[in-house]
């Protein structure tokens, strides 16, 4: 048990027992805290402190008895000393104890989820006719205007028939999951965690065009004819046949796009901005409405694809960004660390906690896990 809890379970046992003693409702958050997850055992301490009351005034009544001797009279009022003084400390022993209880169970619920195995989350389609189906599988096929889910070894889960194939179908991939979509052409694309994908059952011969919320890698079947166009908002990617990652959440401030093989052209509102060879990368600053193309290291883009965390010289804050989307979880980095850089490799694979205990070693961060799902990132003492 982390010695500050034990503190704060000390100081919440203190108002506690005030409150109850005093009528006086405590203001500490602590206190609403306790009272909220305790409020069986707070009712019950309520009604030890009434009894000590009623004991009082019994105790004080036969005090003015006249016939009372001074032993009589001394006796009581020792008594009541004794009793009002167990009461408090009973309330103190009661609340400490049920705090530590509380926190400890809070510990286990914490490990508990920070133990499970990532990637589990089901993706949804929401077909164009407006009906939503819970993916299974993360496996998804367009074939003959139907959606077909299945698992990795072909087998078939869900049929969805389709009837407006002009229409958009929109696929969606919450935190903690990844989805596989091949699309009537052929096109593969596999969409990572907290992206959105919307998309035709079947193209039209002027181009392939799909829109994108997120972060796919695509690998796009090759026709001259038809070019392949995925619409980010901002931005229009163009290719007629070629392997590329695009990273394009609405909260971030940069879009990224990374040639892996073949040509991409980036359009701005139809005009050109910039044509992309391979292992180069393309990013975009919203704010700024500006844009840079470098050379970049391409399996720090793709690690994703390959069930890896890749880092190389990057900031805390980003790699827990990353971390947070994949493993579903709310990661709050203390502002003084938030720009230390790490290089490293990690699985995605792995639960949580491997992935904490590992940057732990670094010797420089500490984890605080928390049973709903959140994360206090600080620099270690």
């Amino acid at each position: 048990m982390d010695i500050n809890k034990y503190k704060e379970s000390i100081q919440i046992a203190e108002e506690i027992s005030k409150e109850i003693c005093t009528g006086k409702d405590s203001t500490s958050r602590l206190v609403k805290e306790w009272k909220k997850n305790s409020a069986g055992l707070y009712k019950e301490l309520q009604q030890q402190q009434r009894l000590a009351e009623e004991m009082k005034f019994r105790d004080s009544i036969e005090l003015e008895g006249p016939l009372r001797n001074i032993h009589q009279r001394i006796s009581p009022s020792r008594k009541l000393f004794i009793r009002t003084s167990g009461i408090a400390a009973s309330l103190i022993l009661a609340v400490v104890l049920t705090s530590l209880w509380l926190w400890q169970k809070e510990e286990r619920e914490a490990v508990r989820w920070a133990s499970t195995v990532p990637g589990k989350e089901p993706s949804s389609i929401i077909t164009c006719d407006n009906r939503t189906v819970t993916l299974k599988e993360s496996r998804l096929s367009v074939v003959d205007n139907q959606l077909i889910s299945s698992t990795s070894d072909g087998k078939k889960d869900i049929t969805i028939t389709v009837e407006q194939d002009l229409q958009l179908n929109r696929l969606v991939v919450p935190t903690g999951a990844e989805q596989v979509l091949t699309l009537e052409d052929g096109s593969i694309v596999q969409i990572n965690a907290a992206s959105e994908l919307l998309f035709p059952t079947h193209f039209t011969k002027q181009a392939r065009q799909i829109q994108l919320a997120g972060e796919a890698y695509l690998k796009v079947k090759a026709d001259k004819d038809n070019p392949f166009i995925v619409h980010l908002g901002t931005l229009d990617v163009q290719v007629t046949g070629t392997a590329f990652n695009v990273k394009a959440y609405e909260e971030e401030n940069e879009i990224s796009i990374a040639l892996v093989e073949g040509i991409i052209s980036v359009y701005k509102e139809k005009q050109l901005l910039a044509e992309l060879l391979p292992g180069q990368l393309f990013t975009f600053r919203k704010d700024k409405q500006e844009y840079t193309v470098t050379d970049t290291d391409l399996s720090t883009v793709t690690d994703w694809t390959e069930d890896q965390f890749i880092f190389y010289n990057e900031t805390i804050e980003n790699i827990m960004h990353k971390i947070s989307r994949w493993y579903n979880v709310n990661i709050s980095v203390d502002e003084k660390i938030k720009n230390v850089r790490y290089t490293g490799i990690l699985s995605r694979k792995q639960p949580l906690v491997k992935i904490l205990d590992a940057l732990r070693m670094t010797d420089e961060l500490e984890f605080d896990i928390q049973a709903d799902k959140k994360i206090d990132v600080e620099r270690k003492n």
